[in-house]
Parts: C-alpha cells; sequence; structure tokens
C-alpha cells in the first residue's frame, strides 16, 4: 500500500478491533492489530506478524499461543524478512528504519535508518548477502549489506507505489509488485537495478507478492480483496485463489505447510489458505447441536480420487462435500485429506468450528418488601471472552429499583472497563457492558446487581429475564465474533404470606406444618417472617388459631410484616 495512503489509514484504525487468525488457528489472545505482513519461521514453527496499529511484531505458534517478539518504541512497523536467524523488520517513517533482531533470542540486534527513505515497506534477499527493502512513496530500493548494514540506492527507475519485493533464486532477479491503478509487475536486474516490466497486472492495486514450492506466484490486490496466481513464466493470465479477503496487504507463504499467509490489514484476521487442498464450512460456530457443511477443493490438481475427512470430535468422513454435526460443545480443528495422482496433500485447520453450549442464568430468589437485595447472574463460557453485553429485565409488582452492580469477587472482576449502558427503573430496564479483559472458558457469577424492593404486597413475584432492548443484546464476543447464548430466566419472588411448609402457596397444609412443628417437635417454618400471620413478632398457639380462623370461620387474612 502507498505510504501517503497508510498514513492516513493509521488514525482511522488505530483502535482497530483486535484480530484472531481467522480461525485457522484460533489462538487464545489479543495481541494482533493491523495486521501487515506475515512470515513462517521455520525453525521454531511459528508465525510472525507486523502489527502496523501496536507498532510490535507477534509470533503465533501453531498451537495458537501469542507472545510479543519485539516492539517498536517509535513507531509503526510495516514489511519484515528473515534471513537465517535474522529478522528484518521495515520501521518509522521519516526517515525509514530497519531493525534487525535475534530470532533465536528474540532480542534486538541494531537498528538504523535510511535518510531520504520517508517510509520502507517490502523486503527480500538475494544468495550474495544482500538484503532489498523498497521505498514505495519514492519509487526506489535500498541495498543493505547483511554483513555490514552498509546501504545504498539501488534502482530508482520502479512503478509508482512499489510495494512488495520478491528474489528469483533461478533468474537472479527481483520481482516487484505496486499500488496504484493497473501497477504493472516488474523484473529488478541483478546487478546493476535497471527494470523491465513483465506484465501489466489488470487488477492493479498489489500490496505484495509471494511465490510457492512449485515456483507459482501469488499477488494481493488489496482493493479487491483476492488473490490472483500466475504461473512460474508469467505467461497466463492470472486466475484468482483466494477470495473474501478485507485488503489483503504482504502476503506470505509457508512452505512446510503449502499454506497461503494473508494478513487482512482492516479485516480483522489473517487468513491461512491452502495451496492444493483446501476446504470451507457455511458456519463456523453456533449452538449445538451444530450442523456444518464442510465444502472442498484442489488446488492444481484437475483429479482427486478421494477426500478423507476428521472433523476433530472422534467423528469421520468422507466425500468432496460432507455434513457433520457437533453434538457437545468445544472447539474443534478439522483436517482433509486428499488423494491425487500427483501425492496426497492435507489441510489442517486448527479451532476452526466452535460450538457453544453457552449459557447466561438469572436466579430464583426470595425477598422481602423494603429490602435491599444481591441478584446475582452467572454465565458459562466454553472459549475466552474479551467482551459481554448484558440487558437485564426487572419490571413487575415485586417493584425492583435498580441501585448498583459489583463485580467483586466475580469472573469479571479484571476486565477493565465495567459500565452500565443504559437504566431505566420505571421500564425495569438495565444493561451492564464488560470489556478490555479476558474471561478464560468457565462457569460462575459474573455480576452482582444491587436493587432495592418497593412492593409490598406479599405472593407476588417478577421474572428477570435477559432478552435484549434499544439494540443492548445480550452477546458473548470471542475474539472476532459475536454469538448470544443460552438465556436461562429467572425470578424474584415475595413470599406468601402464612407458607409455612415453603411450598409458595398457603392452605391447610400449612395449618398441619405449623401444628406439627409446635405441639410434634416437626421442622420449623421455612420463613419465619409468613408463619407470623397476625404480626405480634413471633410464632405461636396464636398464629394457628389465626389461620384456622381464617380457613374455616371467614377470620381475616393472614397479615405479615417484613
Amino acid at each position: 500500500m502507498g505510504g501517503h495512503m497508510k498514513q492516513a489509514r493509521l488514525t482511522i484504525f488505530f483502535t482497530a478491533l483486535i484480530i484472531l487468525f481467522a480461525f485457522a488457528l484460533g489462538w487464545t489472545q489479543s495481541l494482533i492489530d493491523g495486521s501487515e505482513c506475515v512470515s513462517y519461521d521455520n525453525v521454531k514453527k511459528r508465525y510472525l506478524i507486523s502489527c502496523w496499529s501496536t507498532g510490535q511484531i507477534v509470533a503465533v505458534d501453531t498451537n495458537g499461543y501469542e507472545s510479543v517478539v519485539w516492539e517498536n518504541p517509535t513507531g509503526s512497523i510495516v514489511s519484515h524478512h528473515i534471513v537465517g536467524n535474522r529478522f528484518f523488520v521495515a520501521t518509522d517513517f521519516n526517515p525509514g528504519g530497519v531493525a534487525v533482531i535475534d530470532l533465536d533470542a528474540d532480542t534486538l540486534i541494531t537498528k538504523f535508518y535510511i535518510p531520504g527513505a520517508t517510509q520502507l515497506d517490502g523486503m527480500t534477499s538475494d544468495t550474495s548477502g544482500n538484503l532489498y527493502v523498497v521505498a514505495p512513496n519514492n519509487a526506489r530500493i535500498y541495498k543493505i549489506n547483511l554483513a555490514t548494514y552498509a546501504f545504498s540506492i539501488f534502482s530508482i527507475a520502479l512503478a509508482p507505489f512499489t510495494q512488495d519485493l520478491l528474489f528469483d533464486t533461478v533468474l537472479n532477479k527481483i520481482i516487484a509488485v505496486g499500488y496504484s491503478a493497473n501497477a504493472p509487475i516488474q523484473y529488478v536486474n541483478i546487478p546493476g537495478g535497471s527494470v523491465t516490466t513483465i506484465v501489466n497486472n489488470p487488477y492493479g492495486f498489489m500490496d505484495g507478492i509471494a511465490r510457492d514450492n512449485e515456483g507459482n506466484y501469488y499477488v494481493s490486490c488489496y482493493t479487491e480483496g483476492k488473490i490472483y496466481r500466475y504461473d512460474p513464466a508469467f505467461t497466463n493470465p492470472p486466475t484468482e485463489v483466494s477470495s473474501g479477503h478485507t485488503n489483503p496487504a504482504n502476503i506470505g507463504f509457508d512452505p512446510v505447510n503449502n499454506l497461503l499467509l494473508v494478513p487482512n490489514f482492516n479485516g480483522g484476521r489473517v487468513d491461512l489458505v491452502g495451496i492444493h487442498a483446501d476446504f470451507k464450512a457455511d458456519i463456523t460456530h453456533g449452538n449445538i447441536p451444530l450442523t456444518v457443511n464442510f465444502t472442498s477443493r484442489s488446488i492444481n490438481h484437475p483429479t482427486v480420487d478421494s477426500w478423507n475427512w476428521d472433523f476433530g470430535d472422534g467423528q469421520t468422513g468422507s466425500g468432496q462435500n460432507v455434513s457433520h454435526t457437533y453434538n457437545a460443545a468445544g472447539l474443534y480443528r478439522v483436517v482433509l485429506d486428499i488423494v491425487t495422482p500427483e501425492g496426497n496433500f492435507q489441510r489442517r485447520r486448527h479451532n476452526y468450528i466452535f460450538a457453544l453450549a453457552d449459557t447466561i442464568t438469572a436466579p430464583d430468589l426470595g425477598v422481602m418488601p423494603g429490602a435491599v437485595v444481591e441478584i446475582p447472574v452467572y454465565a458459562r463460557n466454553t472459549a475466552p471472552l474479551k467482551k459481554i453485553v448484558l440487558p437485564f429485565n426487572y419490571y413487575g409488582p415485586v417493584g425492583l429499583f435498580y441501585d448498583s452492580f459489583s463485580t467483586a469477587g466475580c469472573r469479571t472482576d479484571l476486565f477493565g472497563s465495567k459500565t452500565r449502558g443504559y437504566m431505566d427503573n420505571d421500564e425495569g430496564q438495565v444493561s451492564l457492558i464488560f470489556e478490555n479483559g479476558w474471561l478464560e472458558p468457565g462457569s460462575g457469577p459474573i455480576v452482582k446487581l444491587y436493587f432495592t424492593v418497593t412492593g409490598s404486597d406479599w405472593g407476588v413475584q417478577s421474572d428477570l429475564t435477559l432478552e435484549g432492548f434499544l439494540g443492548y443484546w445480550p452477546t458473548f464476543t470471542w475474539c472476532t465474533f459475536n454469538y448470544s447464548p443460552y438465556l436461562i430466566e429467572g425470578r424474584v419472588r415475595i413470599p406468601v404470606c402464612g407458607d409455612t411448609n415453603g411450598d409458595e402457596k398457603y392452605d391447610i397444609l400449612d395449618i398441619i406444618y405449623l401444628i406439627n412443628h409446635k405441639f410434634k417437635g416437626g421442622p420449623a417454618p421455612v420463613l419465619t417472617v409468613t408463619a407470623d400471620v397476625n404480626s405480634d413478632g413471633k410464632i405461636d398457639i396464636l398464629d394457628i388459631l389465626y389461620l384456622i380462623n381464617n380457613k374455616f370461620k371467614s377470620g381475616p387474612e393472614p397479615y405479615c410484616t417484613a
């Protein structure tokens, strides 16, 4: 992407959504933001991502665990390139700089600036000990000696806003792509730096270039959200390989797993695209039982003898397109093996399917008129959550009046932001938002709500519901997507005056219960306040006579006071 445009994007997306690796690896942290470039570190078996917005290099291993390899304290990070155990990173803008990191220890070796380079971007290296880095804003390439870090201008004849470079070891040339309308793909000759146009790309606005193990070239079209493939000699028109990306930037290639690595600069993810075998699902998350339809495709292989699936839950299947139902909650990896005349190939997506059985539960509570009550709300979550939206409805004759909430002792207590999004006691509605934190999988209370009971009638109840209102919906957010958990409603009730046995009604059984207690050593009333039916502050024979008089002689109704 051209430097002048990316500086604008930096401001716009500085607070962009935290990113997940497109469910392909599915790690459980949130360090990636503004993914600009991605490479595979074969020594440590991890992916290295340049994060424009945060100025960090984030490493993600094949189990999905994240860590920060290096953070630029003075500005953003753009492209990068691996040479042996050294990791070269394009940083800053005026002037552009290069940081050199030791990948064995993940420590900074040195950092230097190139005067006149207002921004540095794509990098590559030759087989003669030189690193090349392009400056899009002035369309030139700088050559850096890998032994001494001495630099010089190598080429000044590039197309406008040349964005990325790739060294062709067979031709001993650099291939350059650029971010401009119908940008040409160019050869940069070594030595000398002269430039020859290979082909005028009909799609233009290219941000990155990569090459697979068979010598095919891939270019990312930033504006179209697509990846196109060229044959090794650029003799045929490009073919579309992958689409649906959001501003794909400086792409890379994982030669071990045959994966094309596509950072989505503004899309909230990094996509891993299989170049031999690939598949997609019509849905990747939902409540159990979750039925998923998988569609496979083979790339570069017109004939496939068989497709074999492992759905990650102990079940397998066969066929080009299959359907599978997940009956247990969890995160599942899916593996597709294809058998072709050219060989066997595999596509593996870790934590690809998220089968949900998450819940938010409101309790069933008894309360007294005039009391201040604590109502805990519980949640069970299968995957880590970075945000929770909790709307709560409490309208009814109990007369709950919302006072406050607390997360002390709750699972959300470590969230950085805990706010009330909306409150209307007249309508009986309150909405809370918890974010800037991380709720690990588990179950337990997530908040305690405090209400004053304003109702004075005995034997009434109010439902506690969790349905949404006014744009607030019960929502869990796991990295890049939102979903609605199961809602288990509750209630709050003022007990029935005269209910001595706790069955939530007043009848002759309550008289028998109280007689049994007073004269036969039976259990005490479940609630003292509802058994003191004459409100004299004690439970005795007079309460029994009061109830008998009401039931059999049309005496006054039981009268309880809180």
